[in-house]
């Protein structure tokens, strides 16, 4: 990747929005995300991704994540079983996951980002294929993903 474009909450620095620009400067891939304040302790530093949405724009791929972190108190004995090299190679799934999210359609799956093309038109060189573009705008239109 040619350039990084970060786009944080000014107060928190939170990061809403990276973007990725190829070597030849074009948008390449966006992920947006959203946070909560899940360690009121902290202040403004204390904010944990919720959901991640990417979107690699060159092959029109969206992927989605969901998190579900929450502050833990560690006890020592915690800490020696977790924090030891036997486990760190392990998956860090403390608690078993509830369920896994299954999408049968894309009428279920999140929209493609908004590409902000006013904001920054110095530092952003946005140029889409015609066909990208005109699924972009029957997104818009009716409200759906569309492909």
């Amino acid at each position: 990747m040619n350039k990084l474009i970060y786009w944080l909450d000014q107060q928190s620095f939170f990061p809403l929005r990276t973007e990725e620009y190829d070597k030849e400067g074009k948008l390449a891939f966006v992920n947006v995300r959203t946070g909560t304040r899940a360690n009121p302790a902290l202040g403004d530093h204390g904010y944990v991704v919720l959901f991640d949405l990417w979107w690699d724009i060159p092959i029109d791929l969206l992927s989605a994540s969901i998190h579900g972190i929450l502050p833990r108190s560690w006890s020592e004995e915690d800490k020696r079983i977790f924090f030891s090299p036997g486990f760190m190679r392990r998956e860090w799934f403390l608690e078993p996951p509830k369920s896994l999210m299954v999408l049968n359609s894309p009428d279920e799956f999140y929209l493609r980002p908004a590409l902000e093309k006013g904001q920054f038109p110095e530092e952003r060189k946005i140029e889409l294929p015609a066909a990208l573009e005109g699924r972009i705008e029957a997104q818009e239109r009716e409200g759906r993903l569309v492909f």
